[in-house]
């Protein structure tokens, strides 16, 4: 008998996975609007939102965790922290305006979900998914 995927082991750790990844997502924005927002930060703070907002976009579909996989949000996600990183290196190398660069606790928050994708990659359901 073939296990159903949706119910396997390798799937609920999946589901775990996911749930990490958007609590990381949560707890790397949520400070945007706290009045304890360090000043040091404000300045990076229209960037720093942008970028939650155009992650949000590939959320979408997270309440429907087949479809999730399938529309590829995952590797939408992984390559818009990846952009992101690299804008930041290169920002880095290179005199810039400073509101163009993410305040460290974004730039920590990406590594975060960054490290989180990795596990969710690894996991056996994921690389399974191309057949849900």
């Amino acid at each position: 008998m073939i296990e159903n995927i949706n119910t396997s082991k390798e799937w609920n750790e999946l589901r775990e996975l996911v749930g990490g990844l958007i609590e990381s997502y949560f707890l790397t924005f949520r400070e945007l609007s706290w009045k304890r927002y360090n000043d040091k930060d404000k300045i990076y703070k229209e960037c720093d939102t942008h970028l939650g907002a155009e992650l949000a976009d590939n959320f979408e579909n997270i309440t429907n965790i087949d479809k999730y996989f399938s529309s590829g949000a995952i590797g939408a996600i992984e390559e818009q922290l990846l952009l992101a990183k690299q804008e930041k290196l290169f920002q880095e190398s290179h005199v810039q305006v400073e509101k163009e660069h993410y305040s460290r606790n974004i730039k920590n928050g990406i590594d975060d979900m960054l490290r989180q994708i990795e596990k969710i990659k690894q996991n056996e359901a994921y690389k399974k998914g191309d057949k849900l």
